[in-house]
């Protein structure tokens, strides 16, 4: 989700690879963001804007979506595809959350998606959620790859 130009790094990795070898690639989803019971707004917010800063930077519209097929033009073989969210308890969560959109500010302001303040809210409002009655929250949904280098 943050690369540039991702064929040419799965380019690069498949000849990094000895023959056979295995590469296990987990990328997050734009959608369906982390949720939460109950739902809160600020994740989705949060994980909009962050994908918003990622694709602002010069990572490609929807480059998790086409991540198999540019395996495979890279040489590598798919043998498995499958994704995985995380239910985690809402005190780490929400940490979790708040820490990456803190940890992105600076990105966020520099590229124009959002000002210091919105990240210092959504921050705010994702820390606030640890302690406030949440029962749980979940990581963003990740594609799964499992993928061999083509043998020799």
């Amino acid at each position: 989700m943050h690369q540039r130009d991702p064929a040419q790094t799965l380019r690069r990795i498949a000849e990094l690879l000895r023959p056979g070898g295995w590469l296990v690639a987990h990328e997050p989803l734009r959608s369906p963001p982390p949720r939460s019971s109950p739902p809160l707004d600020a994740l989705t917010t949060y994980w909009e804007l962050l994908y918003d800063v990622v694709e602002r930077l010069g990572a490609p519209p929807g480059a998790v979506d086409v991540l198999a097929q540019q395996a495979r033009d890279s040489g590598l073989e798919v043998v498995e595809t499958s994704g995985f969210f995380q239910v985690i308890p809402p005190e780490l969560g929400f940490d979790v959350h708040a820490s990456t959109i803190a940890a992105a500010k600076s990105r966020a302001v520099e590229s124009g998606v959002a000002s210091g303040n919105e990240i210092d809210a959504l921050e705010r409002a994702l820390r606030a959620a640890k302690d406030g009655g949440y029962d749980w929250v979940t990581t963003p949904f990740f594609l799964a790859l499992t993928l061999r280098a083509q043998s020799a």
